[in-house]
């Protein structure tokens, strides 16, 4: 029962390095969702400049093809980017969920090990009253086997007393019978 309860205090601790991993873990995602986030805003505002750039590239007419293509490409750049933060999202949104389970699974498994060692403990009482109650039977059994010797002792003793006054009434009985014999006086029986 010992060795139970340590091992089930180890794995308790284990279960609560789990909890505290399980809520750095957290934390860390929700950086990575506001760097997300703020990706997603640079993105959007790349887009719009990639915009702005190409209305200015047109206006500009002949002189701002050049300025056009760069422009394309920035929002090229911009919809990877935009793609990249949505998959990105989408990524951090799952190993959160997945994170936030571990941690339930975490938290009820250390409750039940919580109760797993309510459960042990209460055993380990029991274990000690049965045990108690095993010592008092034990002295009880020797404090019996000791009445019983000084019984079997006294019952002995009687014996050899009720031997000798046996043969004292035999002894007694014939010193009667003799005296009423020698004074002629009659029996009583």
């Amino acid at each position: 029962m010992d060795e139970m309860t340590k091992v089930m205090e180890s794995i308790d601790g284990l279960s609560s390095m789990l909890l505290n991993k399980s809520n750095i873990l957290l934390d860390l995602s929700t950086l990575l969702t506001e760097i997300i986030q703020s990706l997603h805003k640079i993105s959007a505002q790349t887009n719009l400049l990639a915009l702005n750039a190409s209305i200015e590239a047109a206006r500009a007419g002949v002189d701002g093809r050049g300025f056009g293509v760069v422009a394309q490409e920035i929002r090229k750049l911009s919809d990877e980017s935009t793609n990249a933060t949505t998959q990105a999202r989408q990524s951090v949104t799952s190993i959160i969920n997945e994170i936030k389970s571990i941690y339930q699974l975490s938290k009820s498994g250390r409750e039940e090990m919580e109760k797993g060692m309510d459960i042990v403990q209460k055993t380990v009482e029991r274990f000690n009253c049965i045990d108690q109650s095993i010592s008092r039977v034990n002295q009880q059994k020797a404090d019996l086997t000791s009445i019983s010797s000084i019984l079997k002792e006294k019952s002995a003793q009687l014996g050899t007393l009720s031997n000798f006054i046996s043969q004292n009434r035999q002894v007694i009985a014939k010193g009667l019978d003799a005296a009423l014999d020698v004074y002629n006086l009659p029996t009583t029986e």
